[in-house]
């Protein structure tokens, strides 16, 4: 747990950050006048049935096909970006994809090509103020030759497109 302290270390995030950086790591400050969003797991409905679903506080492992919903609300209109950030094995060569969807308009596709995790953005898109439905479909789950294709979900986040 990187919130509690370490014996002999004050700062564990200072520490990790440190260490990261002598790792040879690079951290890059948002831009200007941006905020991310992130919009909880626990936002997210799962619907229909799922027989496989697992939830943590910090990951979503649907296991099989399925739509995730949640609820957002922009304050701001204006042109963002949708970040998910997450993993996937592969089966039969092809990765786990998601479709997003934003209301009724669909944002883009993201194929998780990473075992371990890693960021996927759409393209930039026209977001209205207003309460607005987020989903996200699952929709290429399989067990091909013994290799079971997986996606697991760590974050998903809206922020100003660069």
């Amino acid at each position: 747990d990187w919130t509690s302290t370490w014996p002999g270390i004050a700062d564990p995030k200072r520490y990790a950050s440190a260490l990261l950086a002598n790792l040879g790591a690079t951290f890059v400050p948002p831009p200007p006048g941006t905020r991310e969003e992130v919009i909880p797991l626990s936002a997210f409905v799962l619907m229909g049935p799922s027989p496989y679903f697992a939830r943590s506080n910090e990951r979503i492992a649907p296991n099989s096909d399925c739509v995730l919903e949640a609820d957002v609300e922009c304050q701001t209109p204006g042109t963002y970006v949708m970040t998910l950030r997450g993993s996937g094995t592969p089966a039969g060569g092809e990765y786990p994809r998601v479709t997003l969807f934003l209301g009724d308009k669909r944002l883009g596709r993201v194929e998780l090509k990473s075992r371990s995790r890693a960021e996927y953005t759409t393209e930039p898109f026209a977001l209205p103020a207003g309460k607005l439905k987020l989903r996200l479909v699952y929709d290429n789950d399989a067990l091909i030759n013994g290799e079971d294709r997986n996606l697991v979900i760590n974050q998903v986040s809206l922020h100003p497109a660069p």
